[in-house]
């Protein structure tokens, strides 16, 4: 009979060491594969989200856009259209389109925040947010840089809406971000993306518009209607001087840049609310709301100047006839919604008749006293002719509200005024800056008295001579 022999110790022994290798070498190579399948499936559920975003980003660039075109800033906007989306995610990637968090098993889409970094990553399989810069990331690098990451958003997929499209990427479980997206928006179609039609080609009051921009224009040309006159008359300057000198600070102060209910924003891009001034440096690569243009001297607001401002109101000076020219620049380069405004059309027949009424008057008090006026020399004459007249009732022309009277011998004074009696040196004087006053002056030969009124363009108005 055979006998049987078992395992020798050395045997077993050798068993055991390879098995223990066998643990070392192979258990931990087990766990790096099962992380390794996790990483993998944060990059399925990335591609997952990216390729819902790209089907609905027509949709919500035209959302974006018609909302800016109402009037709205660009952070309301994205904090809705977040909303929007983290809504139609929550129903879209439910029941058997589930996303799940590989790491924690966790299935739900945050985005009670605005910003991604601000909501709870730690249970969540998709973290929103968004960002009311106007530019998306340039690069992967880019994005490193700006947006959130960490092992708190392990397995999370982390999408950031922009105003110009969407940056997508996963969180690996080292914290780092993986299969990072950029995702451009299509270009919204041009009537949503300017509000406009057709412009006209070149000044003329052609030209059709629709929406923000032709709101844009109306705004400003309302504003300048309001002010135009008040701002005119109440200036110590002449009335050039003052339209150019104050046209880029009222505006800037009327459509406040950055100041959500008062500014004016260009409805090509997202924010754009700067107000460039034409009488100093206007960069080229700042994108306006309006642009103020005090060096035009005639109305023909021809030509190419501003075909590059897409979106911009541009206001202008002109001097003939006195006033403004207001359009807005189209998606194509061309002019719209061109506007003119006449100063000679906001003084009023009432005005222009107040103000001979009130030369009438004075001829008339003076007339009647003449005799004993037109004696003495021009000093004597003036100062006589001023204590007979400053009891007179009666406003400037323009402003009622004027009511100084000033007895001078120089043309250097100031505005506001309804009566100005000087001696002789003032005869022939151009009076460009007193608008809806009556002027007295002196005979140089002292024998009477010239009267008229200054008119809005600063003229005489009503000339007559009382002499003795």
């Amino acid at each position: 009979m055979r006998n049987k022999k078992g395992f020798t110790l050395i045997e077993l022994m050798i068993a055991l060491s390879v098995i223990a290798i066998l643990s070392v070498v192979v258990i931990p190579n087990v766990g790096s594969v099962k992380t390794e399948s996790k990483n993998q499936s944060v990059a399925a559920n990335t591609l997952l989200v990216r390729s819902y975003l790209e089907n609905r980003s027509g949709k919500d660039s035209i959302a974006y856009a018609t909302s800016i075109n109402s009037g709205s800033t660009s952070t309301a906007v994205l904090t809705g259209l977040l909303k929007i989306i983290g809504d139609a995610m929550t129903e879209y990637f439910s029941a058997s389109n589930t996303i799940q968090n590989p790491f924690n098993y966790i299935s739900s889409i945050n985005y009670s925040a605005s910003s991604a970094a601000s909501n709870n990553s730690t249970s969540a399989s998709v973290v929103l947010g968004c960002n009311s810069i106007d530019s998306l990331p340039a690069d992967n690098n880019a994005v490193i840089t700006a947006l959130p990451s960490g092992k708190n958003f392990t397995g999370d997929v982390v999408a950031v809406i922009y105003s110009t499209g969407y940056v997508v990427y996963g969180i690996d479980n080292s914290g780092n971000m993986v299969n990072i997206n950029i995702i451009k928006f299509p270009p919204a179609p041009p009537i949503v993306q300017s509000g406009v039609s057709g412009g006209n080609t070149g000044g003329g009051t052609g030209g059709t518009t629709s929406g923000t921009l032709q709101g844009n224009v109306n705004s400003v040309v309302s504003y300048i209607r309001s002010i135009a006159i008040d701002r005119i008359l109440n200036s110590p300057k002449q009335m050039w001087a003052i339209m150019q000198g104050t046209l880029y600070t009222d505006l800037n102060n009327q459509f406040t840049p950055g100041n959500a209910s008062k500014h004016i924003v260009n409805p090509f891009y997202a924010n754009a609310d700067v107000i460039g001034n034409g009488n100093g440096y206007v960069d080229p690569n700042v994108k306006y709301s309006i642009i103020s243009d005090p060096t035009q001297s005639n109305d023909a607001i021809e030509g190419t100047k501003y075909s590059n401002r897409a979106g911009t109101v541009i206001v202008c000076i002109t001097a003939n006839p006195v006033g403004y020219v207001v359009y807005g620049v189209d998606q194509n380069g061309q002019n719209v919604s061109y506007t003119k405004i006449n100063l000679s059309t906001l003084v009023t027949a009432d005005m222009t008749q107040a103000l001979g009424n009130n030369v009438a008057l004075v001829a008339n008090t003076l007339s009647s006293n003449i005799v004993n006026l037109a004696n003495g020399d021009q000093g004597t004459m003036s100062t006589n002719a001023y204590n007979i007249l400053k009891n007179l009732s009666m406003g400037n022309a323009y402003l009622p509200n004027w009511t100084n009277r000033a007895n001078v011998n120089t043309t250097d004074f100031k505005t506001g005024y309804a009566l100005i009696v000087g001696s002789w040196n003032m005869e022939g004087a151009n009076y460009p800056d007193y608008k809806g006053t009556v002027v007295v002056d002196v005979l140089e030969n002292c024998t009477g008295y010239e009267i008229f009124g200054v008119d809005y363009t600063g003229s005489k108005y009503a000339y007559t001579k009382v002499v003795k």
